[in-house]
């Protein structure tokens, strides 16, 4: 059985930095997918992890024109196939704009 049942595809993961959103992130990778890791502060611990196969970004998925310099860089890669987003819940934080849609021209 191929265990590469990613391979070919393009997958953004936001809260890649740490925790689930890193898991999810190494488990994409593992089956062959291409990974843009994505966090508040580039997650390079997870693409350094993963390999070559991964980008690390910034991004802040609360603000719109973080999307819209993130989805210039992300074309560059090609068509995202996969996008798993994790955004943490913090206890006694409220983020504006949260769950807002957001257009932004990735694909």
């Amino acid at each position: 059985m191929n265990s590469k049942t990613h391979e070919g595809r393009v997958a953004l993961v936001t809260g890649a930095g740490q925790g689930i959103g890193q898991a999810i992130a190494l488990a994409l990778a593992e089956r062959g997918a291409q990974v843009i890791a994505t966090d508040l502060a580039p997650p390079h611990e997870t693409a350094r992890k993963i390999g070559p196969m991964a980008h690390a970004l910034q991004l802040d998925v609360t603000q719109e024109e973080q999307w819209r310099s993130a989805a210039a860089t992300i074309r560059d890669f090609g068509e995202v196939d996969i996008v798993v987003n994790i955004l943490p819940v913090d206890a006694g934080r409220q983020r504006s704009g949260v769950g807002e849609p957001v257009e932004a021209d990735i694909v």
